[in-house]
């Protein structure tokens, strides 16, 4: 990242950017290139979205992990006034899929319309940025795979979606959640240290080989090896029940 960040390959104010700002430069005509979490179709996604043609290039084979199998779990408040009514809609999400499209685009004839049972596109005259239904992200609600697809998206995409995730390689720590509760403190010292550090050490702002004894020694005096110890004492006592 500092051999990157020293080829003048990063925007000048990244450590004070918001997560827009890389879209935000490409569709400026500023920028190249953003890091994205990829899937299947996702340059086609985001071309949709920006209204700027992107095109992705993949870096890594896809891995999974607990992080990521949560990263689209819903639930249900414990303070929700009717968990079972919030439980049918929910289900829903994954059944529906005329709910679920609303969700994801809007209302059929205003923010698109359709070009055939299960493809859409923006009304004549509308556009990425005028089209006036914030998305929020297909992968956020219910079944993806009962979602359309617009016009300029493979028609393959759901099956190559399919098989992008039978090829992932799984953490053989998959399934574990990590219980932060005998190291509340710890953890929350160490978000500390990460916000210090974090951001700097990612951008490549800095000669890592000056930050990084500084970042771990920081880390250490705020509890690192007893969070350590914990995690892998869950980790070894999870390990067992799935024998």
């Amino acid at each position: 990242m500092h051999q990157w960040n020293k080829n003048g390959w990063f925007d000048k104010d990244i450590l004070t950017s918001d997560a827009d700002q890389g879209m935000n430069m490409i569709k400026a005509g500023k920028a190249f290139a953003v890091a994205q979490s990829l899937k299947p179709g996702k340059d086609k996604e985001m071309s949709i979205t920006s209204g700027v043609e992107v095109v992705q290039v993949e870096t890594a084979e896809p891995f999974t992990t607990t992080g990521d199998a949560q990263g689209a779990m819903l639930g249900i408040s414990r303070t929700s006034k009717d968990p079972a009514r919030a439980m049918m809609f929910l289900n829903l999400l994954y059944s529906d899929p005329k709910l679920l499209n609303m969700l994801y685009w809007g209302i059929e004839g205003k923010h698109y319309v359709k070009k055939s049972d299960n493809v859409i596109d923006y009304p004549e005259g509308v556009n990425a940025d005028t089209q006036g239904y914030p998305n929020p992200g297909g992968w956020m609600f219910g079944n993806q795979f009962n979602s359309y697809l617009w016009v300029n998206e493979d028609p393959n995409k759901w099956e190559e979606f399919k098989k992008f995730n039978e090829r992932a390689e799984h953490s053989i720590a998959l399934g574990f959640a990590f219980n932060q509760e005998p190291v509340k403190s710890e953890m929350a010292s160490i978000a500390n240290v990460e916000k210090e550090f974090g951001a700097t050490l990612r951008s490549g702002a800095v000669d890592p080989e000056k930050i990084i004894a500084k970042w771990k020694e920081k880390r250490k005096s705020a509890g690192f090896d007893k969070v350590k110890a914990e995690v892998e004492k869950q980790l070894a006592e999870w390990a067992e029940t799935q024998k």
